[in-house]
């Protein structure tokens, strides 16, 4: 949805640059908003939601560590099977000018810096974990959210973006997870329980 409504008007787009930001961003959310309303499980959410329970030892870091991957692999295996089934062989991207947006969106994600997609994954997932609406922040500033790029940049090589799989995990999907992780994980679940866990708000 955010890809069709935010490319989809690109005469208007092209005279003004924050159109497309501004239209993708509003539809982005949401995705959030129905894994909060069906309570379903979202690897950057987790980031943050289970690094209080654990500095306040409430359980172990393993169960942290194995629920964080058991999520990415799910997230990462919905995202491609979406992509395929839903998108690519629907053809629902397949015309102009959604098929040319999606391979630009794929090769513009992997021809960043690698320290550029890091700091990126912070900025997006500390918007991310904030609240829900800072959702349609994050993707209208252009920051890097590794579960939403499970979605975009394969879909691009589907609809023929000269990216590889190396690439594509290499140059950013790995920075963009642990950017996500260090945006969640400290500036959000990390500063909230040292404020709110520790006794340190009563003071």
């Amino acid at each position: 949805l955010s890809l069709l409504v935010g490319y989809g008007f690109a005469q208007a787009a092209a005279g003004n640059p924050g159109l497309q930001k501004l239209l993708s961003g509003a539809m982005f959310p949401l995705g959030l908003i129905l894994v909060v309303l069906a309570g379903a499980e979202l690897f950057t959410g987790n980031n943050a939601v289970l690094i209080p329970g654990a500095l306040g030892r409430r359980y172990p870091w393993k169960a942290v560590e194995r629920k964080w991957a058991l999520v990415y692999l799910g997230n990462f295996a919905g995202a491609l099977l979406f992509a395929y089934f839903f998108v690519s062989l629907t053809g629902v991207a397949a015309s102009e000018p959604w098929n040319e947006a999606i391979r630009n969106i794929a090769l513009a994600k992997v021809s960043m810096p690698w320290h550029v997609v890091l700091l990126k994954g912070i900025g997006a997932n500390w918007l991310v974990c904030l609240a829900v609406f800072p959702v349609m922040c994050f993707f209208a500033i252009g920051y890097e959210h590794s579960i939403a790029n499970m979605f975009f940049i394969p879909l691009g090589m589907m609809q023929g973006a000269e990216v590889g799989w190396g690439e594509f995990i290499g140059r950013n999907l790995i920075p963009a997870t642990l950017g996500n992780v260090a945006g969640g994980a400290v500036f959000v679940g990390g500063l909230y329980w040292y404020v709110y866990g520790t006794g340190k708000a009563k003071e």
